[in-house]
């Protein structure tokens, strides 16, 4: 059995708006890729659409509770992941 890690994204308001990194970050967060991807430990990275695209479910004592987004608090959402 082989160990997986994942690396989260934290979301932020502008994740949530919807923007896209800058130019500088976008350059350094491929040449991380490409790296992790050269040693043969990267298995994924992608982003995840805004929290207002999302729903949470929530599971209780054989209950299911789904809410939709959009969701106040920003911190407790990702906007993307690695899987190492």
């Amino acid at each position: 059995m082989q160990m997986k890690f994942m690396i989260p994204l934290k979301a932020d308001k502008n994740t949530e708006a919807g923007a896209l990194p800058g130019e500088k970050l976008l350059a350094a967060m491929g040449k991380y890729n490409e790296e992790i991807a050269k040693v043969g430990v990267l298995l994924t990275a992608e982003g995840l659409y805004p929290g207002a695209k999302g729903a949470r479910v929530k599971l209780s004592e054989g209950k299911r509770t789904i809410t939709a987004g959009p969701f106040p608090e920003t911190n407790q959402l990702i906007a993307g992941f690695w899987m190492i």
